[in-house]
């Protein structure tokens, strides 16, 4: 194997190793931002300092925007569910639930995206192979979080609900 090959194969690792940081961390990171900020407010803010860090790459890569009014409208619709609508629900429901519980809750989202898959993308077969990596990584979620899953009383119930819906909003 050549050296190029060994340092890419390194990369890709760096790369897995930091998404599996940051998405981990996430669930921590909004409980603890939400004993100082309302749930909005404090998503707002991530969404700003996202905007004010992506929106100079995307000047200085010179990436293309959408061209046509169909296209815009798919974005704006897409943005709309799976960030106004996803991170308004889970920054709301994490105020009743531990931060392990909204993350397996979240989990649901691929048992939602699966079938809506299979319905809007041309080719894209819903298999008992796809329905169990599904459930195993939903279990794997458990796993992790099993000691954060504890919730009570009528608000913890509709913050589930609330992101169930959210993963339901994100998977569109």
């Amino acid at each position: 194997m050549s050296v190029a090959g060994v340092g890419g194969r390194w990369r890709i690792v760096i790369a897995w190793a930091g998404l599996c940081l940051i998405w981990g961390s996430t669930w921590l990171a909004i409980k603890i931002g939400l004993r100082d900020l309302p749930p909005i407010t404090f998503a707002g803010i991530r969404f700003v300092i996202a905007a004010a860090l992506l929106l100079p790459l995307i000047a200085v890569r010179r990436l293309r925007l959408p061209a046509t009014a169909a296209d815009w409208r798919l974005v704006l619709w897409t943005g709309f569910l799976n960030i106004t609508v996803n991170y308004a629900l889970v920054f709301w429901g994490e105020q009743y639930l531990a931060s392990g519980l909204a993350a397996l809750l979240n989990a649901t989202l691929p048992l939602f995206g699966l079938p809506l898959a299979h319905r809007y993308v041309a080719g894209e077969r819903l298999t008992p192979i796809k329905v169990g990596g599904v459930l195993l990584g939903i279990v794997g979620v458990g796993v992790v979080c099993s000691a954060e899953l504890g919730g009570s009383g009528v608000h913890a119930f509709w913050a589930s609900i609330g992101i169930i819906v959210a993963s339901l909003a994100g998977a569109q």
